[in-house]
């Protein structure tokens, strides 16, 4: 008898370190699925950021993109305008040498002896 109390003692004892390891372990599983729902928000929360950070980049890369292209706008007017000023300024030049041209010919055709002697006076004075 003596040994059958001592069995079922340990029985019980043994019987109470189940129910313990399984509440542990009950414990330790909702732990768990904390922790996994916690790094599955975690990594739901990474995506995000990588898809935002993708937009953003692509953002970034078309306003470079539309920066240089603005840029060599700019200098390629800026390269134009001077040959736009020089051929400006050769045609001024070209219509200037002929209006100088034609002022020599009425010169010309024009002389200081064919003026009336007033006329002379006047220019001269």
């Amino acid at each position: 008898m003596k040994e059958t109390r001592q069995l079922q003692a340990r029985i019980d004892e043994l019987v109470g370190q189940l129910n313990q390891a399984n509440e542990e372990k009950s414990e330790i599983h909702q732990k768990n699925q904390e922790l996994q729902k916690a790094l599955d928000d975690l990594r739901n929360a990474l995506a995000d950021k990588e898809s935002q950070y993708e937009v953003l980049a692509k953002q970034k890369d078309d306003a470079e993109w539309s920066l240089g292209e603005c840029k060599q706008w700019l200098l390629d007017s800026q390269k134009r305008l001077p040959d736009k000023e020089g051929a400006e300024d050769e045609q001024r030049l070209a219509e200037l040498g002929v209006k100088v041209g034609e002022y020599e010919h009425q010169i010309e055709l024009v002389s200081f002896h064919n003026l009336p002697r007033k006329f002379i006076r006047d220019y001269t004075t």
